[in-house]
């Protein structure tokens, strides 16, 4: 079973700049899907933590491939909106 999850989560704490959150939290670029035992199990952990532990196990490729990233701000966020966007139009086209 898999789960959808927030990269950066929905706790404005977890934003630098909280006014981002409403703008960023719910874009597709700050989504991704995990099972949900490795889910639960990355909890409110730290990005890198959950690259190395989590993202890099999953069986999707979407998932691991977030371990391209060394951070996780608006501008990945941005980033993998463009090309999730992208691969949906082509996979749909």
């Amino acid at each position: 079973m898999h789960s959808v999850l927030f990269l950066r989560t929905a706790d404005p704490n977890h934003w630098p700049n909280k006014s981002d959150l409403t703008e960023y939290v719910w874009r597709l670029g700050n989504l991704t899907v995990l099972s949900t035992k490795l889910n639960t199990a990355a909890g409110r952990k730290s990005f890198n933590t959950k690259v190395a532990n989590y993202y890099k196990k999953s069986e999707l490729k979407i998932t691991k491939e977030i371990a391209k990233y060394s951070q996780w701000t608006t501008v990945e966020v941005k980033d993998r909106s463009k090309k999730m966007a992208k691969l949906i139009a082509k996979v749909f086209a």
